[in-house]
Formats: structure tokens, sequence, C-alpha cells
């Protein structure tokens, strides 16, 4: 509730992901995931930050939000 982006990231900042199927490349911008579900946002952003090997899902585990 009392989080701010800088700048236009709410509209500029896209995230991608691929369902699988040809041609079913879905894009999502910043604002609609975090109205839509603000932790799952945050875990996305987060395991971004985290280093790449076999401690990051460990790591995301432990991971609460209040």
């Amino acid at each position: 509730k009392k989080l701010r982006f800088t700048g236009r990231k709410n509209n500029q900042k896209l995230y991608y992901r691929h369902t699988g199927y040809i041609g079913n490349m879905k894009i999502e911008k910043l604002k609609e995931l975090f109205v839509k579900n603000p932790e799952s946002l945050f875990k996305k952003v987060l395991r971004g930050m985290l280093p790449k090997n076999k401690w990051r899902d460990k790591l995301l585990k432990r991971v609460t939000f209040v």
C-alpha cells in the first residue's frame, strides 16, 4: 500500500513468460502484476536478485510477507 515506484516503471517495466506453446508469449506490466498479486511480484523480483544456484529455492521458501 505504501510502495512507490520511481520514474515510469509502472507502465514501462514488462515481465515476460512463455506458456510452452508456439506464439504464446505473455507480457504483463509491473502495474498489472502489482494490482493482481503483489506477493508473487515481490517473489519474482527477489528470485532475480538471488544467486542462480541450488540455494535460491531454499532461500525463497523462508521469505514471508506480512
